[in-house]
């Protein structure tokens, strides 16, 4: 009995050991739970120790709260930042005068950027009322141009055909090294990446072909010493007038470029070189560079100089162009600013144009080699003009002396944005000398312009503003242009009329006439159709009197193009307008019907365009 009541008391012992464990645990972890909950009602103090701990402990628990709760709010910030802003970026700035997808680099860390825009156009071509097919009965006195009129008419009824056009797409693509080395460069297809060409082999057989339209646009290295003064190397934007550096298609309202800023600056237009530019202050910026200068054997009546543009490609050396331009903002919504281009052009190409190519080429051992030139008294006084060839001149003058051809550009701006009203502006000269112009002229046949003037103004009005649609425009515009690019040429003139007179003595028959010289060609004279009809009818009335190399109205050019730009988004515009044409000229191949191409044919454009 006692044994089995030791063993029992003997087993409740680690039984009531374990509750009273189990009752201390319960205790505790209700006072620490009471802590938690209401730490003042907590009776025991602690001491000073213990209770600097307990606020350390505190503090570092709310501080990694707060940090945690820091990051998840700027971890969802960037979620939503890149759900919104992975398609577009929220503000697009222009720099310098570029355009604002261009400028992307400038406003970025270091890394890659990516942009570009796009232009796809429609044309539709208009005949003109007073010049549809009754137009032909004008030449009642011409059975032969009233019938070729008649057959142009049921051939083509007056007009070109109708075009779609993937003109353009672009792609940017930037890099910053750091903070003041970057890289700028636009890639251009034109025309869907090609274009319809004839080509023409060593045989003179013609073949129909396509060829690549793809070019390099811009591509350059900035270096950021200051803001006030940065050097560009590389293939460069020439920075003249408006639209060659801001040529986005949502810059500017009518779907096609102004004509000003494509034939007397030809846009777009880069060259190879070196740029050093910079802003002062926030209202003054300046550009001024060298690059190469340009061809001239591609110059032409009605383009000017466009096509002598380089384009980076193998560009030649041998002629230097230099470029200074400067922009004043005097207030936010005001930009005016003006530059210049003085440039040598020809690389080696051109021969220059003298006196000398009237001597014919005879033998050497002829003693009449030279030959000494007097002219006869003139109605007007004793005029005396003695001149003296010899072969080795002639053939110096005529094969041997090539000439740099110096071509200068001026032009002035500026635009205006206010609310919803906004107008641009610009004018631009472009001049050579006589002698570098007949140069020109006996090297393509062209009767090229020694001065060349053109200017617009663009006006826009959004009319969304006055029934109040936010973040979307409908842009009301009219852009009236003048150009022409024969504002002046190198003529006929007195000295011609002294030679001809001469070389038309029986004494002197070695020397050329200016029918002799093709026309006036071998000395840089260029005489148009109606200048020959005018001659051809002096001739019947017997007077010796030529006219020659004189402007052709065609190039006197007037367009007015008004329409509408809707802006469903600042990078989407979708425009429609109509462009009015007009020449000076009224030389009956000047109608419509005579000529698809003439520029006095009316058109509908429609044109989308964006940027990204």
């Amino acid at each position: 009995m006692n044994d089995r009541k030791q063993e029992q008391e003997f087993l409740s012992l680690p039984a009531w050991l374990a509750a009273m464990a189990f009752a201390v645990i319960l205790s505790l972890s209700s006072n620490l739970l009471a802590q938690e909950k209401d730490p003042v009602k907590v009776e025991a103090k602690p001491g000073a120790d213990e209770q600097e701990e307990g606020i350390e402990l505190k503090e570092g628990r709310r501080r990694a709260e707060q940090s945690l709760e820091d990051r998840m709010k700027i971890l969802e910030e960037e979620i939503e930042r890149l759900k919104l802003g992975k398609a577009t970026r929220k503000e697009y700035k222009s720099k310098d005068g570029l355009g604002p997808a261009a400028s992307e680099v400038y406003w970025k860390g270091e890394g890659l950027t990516w942009g570009g825009y796009g232009e796809a156009k429609f044309k539709h071509f208009k005949k003109k009322r007073n010049e549809s097919r009754a137009g032909c009965l004008a030449f009642l006195d011409n059975v032969t141009e009233r019938e070729s009129c008649f057959n142009d008419y049921a051939r083509n009824r007056g007009k070109p055909n109708d075009v779609t056009d993937l003109h353009r797409f672009i792609l940017y693509a930037g890099y910053r090294f750091n903070d003041w080395i970057l890289l700028n460069t636009e890639i251009e297809y034109e025309h869907a990446g090609f274009e319809e060409a004839t080509i023409t082999d060593g045989t003179g057989k013609s073949n129909a072909t396509t060829i690549p339209e793809v070019f390099v646009e811009f591509m350059y290295v900035d270096f950021k010493i200051r803001e006030e003064f940065q050097v560009a190397v590389g293939l460069h934007l020439i920075p003249m007038g408006i639209t060659n550096l801001l040529h986005e298609p949502t810059t500017f309202y009518p779907v096609e470029r102004p004509l000003t800023e494509t034939a007397i600056i030809p846009t777009t237009w880069r060259e190879m070189g070196m740029i050093v530019h910079g802003n002062i202050g926030e209202k003054f910026i300046y550009r001024a560079g060298v690059v190469n200068g340009g061809r001239a054997n591609n110059s032409s009546a009605s383009s000017w100089l466009r096509e002598n543009r380089t384009k980076g490609s193998k560009s030649r050396m041998d002629g230097l162009a230099g470029v200074v331009s400067a922009d004043l903002k005097p207030w936010q919504e005001l930009t005016v600013g003006a530059s210049y281009y003085q440039g040598q052009h020809g690389q080696n190409e051109i021969l220059g144009v003298s006196p000398g190519a009237r001597t014919k080429l005879i033998d050497p051992n002829d003693p009449n080699s030279k030959i000494k030139l007097v002219t006869a008294s003139t109605t007007t006084g004793n005029l005396k003009v003695v001149q003296e060839y010899s072969l080795e001149d002639s053939l110096q003058d005529e094969i041997s002396r090539f000439t740099p051809v110096t071509v200068h550009i001026a032009e002035g701006h500026f635009l205006f944005e206010k609310g919803a009203f906004t107008a641009r502006a610009l004018a631009a000269r472009g001049w050579m000398n006589e002698e570098d112009t007949r140069a020109l002229n006996k090297k393509t046949g062209q009767n090229v312009g020694m001065v060349a003037e053109g200017g617009y103004l663009e006006i826009g009005y959004d009319l969304f503003s006055l029934i109040g649609i936010p973040d979307q425009r409908l842009v009301l515009f009219v852009r009236p242009e003048r150009i022409n690019t024969q504002r002046q040429t190198a003529r006929y003139g007195l000295q011609d009329q002294i030679l001809d007179y001469i070389c038309t003595e029986e004494s002197l028959s070695r020397c050329r006439t200016f029918d002799d010289l093709s026309g006036g060609r071998s000395v840089g004279i260029i005489t148009n159709d109606l200048e020959k009809a005018a001659n051809a009818e002096l001739k019947k009335q017997g007077y010796s009197y030529r006219m020659g190399g004189g402007p052709n109205a065609v190039n006197d050019r007037t367009v007015v193009t008004a329409g509408l730009a809707y802006y469903p988004h600042p990078n989407v515009v979708l425009k429609l307008d109509y462009e009015k044409h007009q020449s000076a000229s009224n030389y009956h191949k000047d109608i419509e019907q005579r000529n698809s191409s003439n520029n006095k044919m009316d058109r509908v454009n429609f044109g989308l365009g964006f940027i990204f």
